[in-house]
């Protein structure tokens, strides 16, 4: 990891941050259209009826400013008379200066 990358945080999302996660895809993903509709983002985050704490969406940020965004959508299956609880991860975009870091990477240089 560069200088320039460090610190990176992770934190889970909060309904208040949608405007500047909106400005960061309109800045760095202005050619990737479903991440321009905050509606969609609204609906699948902060709307979604299946229960879970807190926002299912996490983001990082570089040096103070949003530098990604992690999201999942929660679920529930049934495989035969067993009710499961899992997610479907969606929305994993970073900025260019984070780019060919692994998630699994970006995730544990939070931790250390």
């Amino acid at each position: 990891m560069t200088a320039d990358t460090k610190p990176i945080t992770l934190r889970r999302a909060v309904p208040a941050d949608m405007q500047a996660l909106s400005q960061f895809y309109r800045e760095t993903f202005p050619d990737k259209p479903v991440l321009l509709d905050m509606d969609l983002w609204k609906w699948s985050f902060v709307d979604n009826p299946n229960p879970h704490s807190g926002l299912p969406f996490f983001i990082l940020e570089n040096q103070g400013k949003i530098a990604g965004g992690i999201g999942y959508l929660s679920v529930k299956f049934k495989v035969g008379e067993a009710l499961h609880k899992g997610c479907h991860p969606v929305n994993f975009f970073v900025a260019d200066a984070l780019k060919g870091l692994p998630a699994l990477r970006l995730l544990r240089s939070t931790m250390s």
